[in-house]
């Protein structure tokens, strides 16, 4: 919903990309995690997240802070601290990082992260906000999310189900969100 409303061009990676450039910057994932396809003996120019790893990331520059709530807070940091304006889109897109990834800011440890929220909301275009939070959905989502609550089973803080066969992989984090709603859940 939000590639549609803001019109965010999107292409698909290549490998050529990486021999293409000889700088990349590596945005909510890092060098060694298995969840990216960058080369291990490469060095990134720049890696920017809010994931915990054992060891810090080979890069040029390397912002990672695991308190910070969402990688969307980071890189609004960095354009409010250069006193840019904003462009609607990406304040837009920004805003909406933050708040899925903090749960509506539920997830927020410092303060900081709120007040980042707000200052990148006064520049976001609300209505395009609220169509990207309350998008059009499929019927499928309704199945797998009626599935999902259907088959929960809550075992002290954890809350597991099976969704069998999902027509897109961001149906699981979708079901997973709205059951940590349960009362007292604080896994699933």
């Amino acid at each position: 919903a939000m590639v549609r409303t803001l019109r965010i061009r999107m292409h698909r990676f290549k490998p050529v990309l990486l021999k293409r450039h000889a700088n990349v910057a590596l945005v909510d994932t890092q060098p060694a995690f298995k969840n990216n396809p960058f080369p291990g003996n490469r060095k990134a120019a720049l890696v920017l997240d809010q994931h915990p790893s054992d060891s810090l990331p080979e890069a040029g520059f390397a912002i990672v802070d695991p308190d910070c709530g969402a990688t969307c807070v980071l890189v609004a940091q960095a354009l409010l601290h250069t006193g840019v304006d904003i462009p609607a889109r990406v304040a837009t897109a920004l805003a909406y990082g933050i708040l899925t990834d903090t749960l509506d800011l539920y997830r927020a440890r410092r303060p900081d992260v709120a007040q980042t929220y707000l200052e990148v909301l006064h520049h976001a275009e609300m209505r395009a906000l609220a169509r990207i939070q309350n998008p059009v959905r499929p019927r499928k989502f309704f199945s797998v999310l009626g599935r999902g609550i259907r088959d929960a089973v809550q075992y002290r803080r954890l809350v597991i189900t099976h969704l069998g066969t999902v027509d897109t992989p961001d149906r699981v984090s979708q079901v997973a969100e709205f059951l940590l709603t349960f009362r007292r859940a604080q896994w699933c």
